[in-house]
């Protein structure tokens, strides 16, 4: 009778029962489980969730995004994985359409390659279709170490592949034991070392939704590794395949021992209020866009998504020294297994060529995400956070330093009347992993004339539950 009554959601213990002369009674407990632990904290060198709407290239976005007119590489609103937007690629046949990670537009990545990201088809390719490439140098790019995730139709599976021109490229792979499903997420954990073979193999470490699959390694000697990063979409490889395929939720990290990542999810964090601007009343260097002065909800004029728009923006038009600033908070966040956290604002010149900088100050430390000149063409800067000038993406990261991070904009080096920079919109992605208890324990006793009953389990809810414990007593 407990058991039942537990699973379905009976309030309290059931009642009392007489059968045969004989009372019945059942006491129904419930021991709260185990709060959730969190890995120890990655260093992402990069990451985004596309959650500004915008695929930005350079400044710390993308290195190249490749696509003919013909083809699609773009942000969508739906589906997405996590958040507000995906990043959305459709290869046109035989065509190469790729949106790629790499320095000098990024961190210097490798020959470690750490990845984690979210994937969907609208529909499944009826040919093989590669995903993702990591080459790891060009010119030609083939002659370097170079790894693929792409889809099998013959088989319905994944499959990893690598090496090099001088080796055979994609003709050495590895199938996973699962494949996509239309329309359904999948997420994909990769590690890499594109780094010196023989005597030691390279090898593809992957798994998919946490599910660990067949490592692939060989050697692939002749190849060396020359610097490079992830392209999604198709680029040295690709085929007549067609198809719609959606990515989120991307986390790139050069330190081995962060693998796997996990299932990261990645979220915006919009401006909320003003920090403390350099110096303290600014108006004499910055202006909203109606030139009115800077203010106490200043930040309601870069809070936009997506963050092309430039009909409101906070503008520099003047300096001193160069080291004047305005500085924006963002919205808390309630997550508390925080992996990383990256700036992406929208920037332009709203006349001349006025330089600029956005940075960011996380647990006291302040570390520039971009500097550089601007032009009246918007511009997008992105960079990982990070509490150390050397190394990107270092932490320690937790709830209480995200919901201390602000943004500074400004300290241009030459403002003037005739050379004024803007500050159209910027947001904080937030990298988080999800927390989940362990079930509560269920413990029920019961008894019945001179004897007892007590067992006890981990709690299913309406399923079946399996007993960890049965005591008797007479």
């Amino acid at each position: 009778m407990g058991v039942w009554w537990q699973r379905n959601g009976k309030a309290g213990n059931p009642p009392v029962q007489t059968i045969n002369g004989i009372t019945t009674s059942t006491t129904i407990t419930s021991t709260p489980g185990a709060g959730g632990t969190c890995p120890a904290d990655a260093k992402p060198l990069w990451l985004s969730g596309f959650e500004s709407g915008k695929l930005s290239q350079n400044n710390g976005g993308f290195y190249i995004v490749s696509g003919a007119s013909s083809g699609v590489l773009d942000t969508v609103s739906s589906p997405v994985h996590t958040g507000s937007y995906s990043m959305r690629i459709h290869p046109t046949v035989n065509g190469s359409h790729y949106a790629q990670v790499q320095a000098p537009a990024s961190p210097v990545l490798g020959p470690t390659f750490v990845l984690h990201f979210a994937f969907c088809f609208d529909v499944l390719p009826t040919l093989d279709a590669v995903m993702l490439e990591i080459r790891s140098g060009c010119g030609p790019c083939g002659t370097y170490p170079q790894m693929f995730l792409f889809y099998r139709p013959s088989t319905g599976k994944w499959a990893v592949s690598m090496g090099s021109s001088l080796t055979g490229l994609y003709q050495k792979y590895q199938e996973a034991n699962v494949g996509p499903v239309a329309g359904q997420w999948d997420t994909f954990d990769i590690r890499w070392n594109a780094g010196a073979s023989p005597p030691t193999p390279r090898a593809i470490e992957w798994s998919i939704d946490d599910s660990s699959q067949t490592t692939l390694s060989f050697l692939d000697g002749s190849a060396t590794w020359a610097g490079g990063g992830p392209a999604f979409g198709q680029d040295d490889i690709y085929t007549n395949a067609q198809y719609t395929a959606y990515y989120d939720d991307v986390m790139v990290s050069s330190t081995s021992a962060d693998y796997p990542l996990g299932d990261i999810k990645i979220t915006a964090l919009k401006p909320n209020g003003m920090g403390t601007n350099s110096p303290a009343t600014p108006n004499a260097f910055f202006k909203n866009d109606d030139g009115t002065d800077v203010n106490a909800t200043s930040w309601q004029r870069v809070d936009e998504l997506p963050i092309t728009g430039t009909t409101d923006f906070i503008k520099q038009i003047s300096k001193s020294t160069g080291g004047e600033y305005v500085e924006l908070a963002f919205a808390d966040t309630t997550e508390t297994c925080v992996r990383g956290a990256s700036l992406v604002s929208s920037l332009r010149a709203v006349s001349g060529a006025p330089t600029a900088a956005v940075n960011s100050v996380t647990n006291g430390f302040n570390y520039t995400i971009w500097s550089g000149a601007l032009s009246t063409t918007q511009s997008y800067a992105q960079g990982v956070l990070s509490q150390n000038s050397l190394n990107p993406g270092t932490g320690p990261w937790t709830q209480a330093i995200i919901n201390g991070v602000t943004a500074r904009f400004g300290m241009s080096g030459n403002a003037s009347g005739s050379k004024v920079d803007a500050l159209d919109s910027i947001i904080l992605e937030l990298a988080y992993r999800s927390v989940v208890a362990s079930p509560a324990t269920i413990t029920i006793a019961g008894s019945a004339g001179g004897s007892t009953v007590n067992t006890s389990y981990s709690d299913a809810g309406a399923a079946a539950p399996t007993l960890s414990t049965w005591t008797t007593t007479k």
